[in-house]
């Protein structure tokens, strides 16, 4: 996780802000569109560097943590409260976006409905 936030840090990301997440996503989703089909890179390596970005700050805006989590569809790090038993997976909301081609709006849409939910 400590290599993709510096990543994001190159890049000069403000992990605090969902906004810049979220154009982060734009910025890495865009490259890879645009670039010719035969010649794009996997997609899991931008996919999985924003979901640690995205799941950092749901960390640092909420009370959730990391956790490794397991489920029917297999292991995966996710971030967890555990007073509400609140339990997101970053990077499958970034995969579900990433293969619809969304923007990343729904980071600053996400980020903003789980600090509400956990604020009630």
């Amino acid at each position: 996780m400590a290599s993709r936030l510096e990543v994001a840090a190159k890049y000069d990301v403000d992990v605090d802000s969902a906004e810049q997440v979220a154009a982060f996503y734009d910025m890495l989703f865009r490259a890879w569109d645009e670039s010719p089909a035969g010649e794009r890179s996997d997609p899991n390596t931008s996919i999985n560097l924003v979901g640690i970005v995205f799941g950092e700050h749901i960390v640092r805006r909420t009370s959730m943590r990391w956790v490794v989590a397991t489920d029917s569809a297999g292991t995966e790090l996710a971030v967890f409260d555990p007073e509400t038993t609140f339990l997101v997976y970053p990077a499958n909301a970034v995969a579900k976006r990433w293969t619809n081609s969304e923007p990343g709006a729904f980071i600053v849409a996400m980020a903003d409905d789980i600090a509400t939910r956990l604020s009630e």
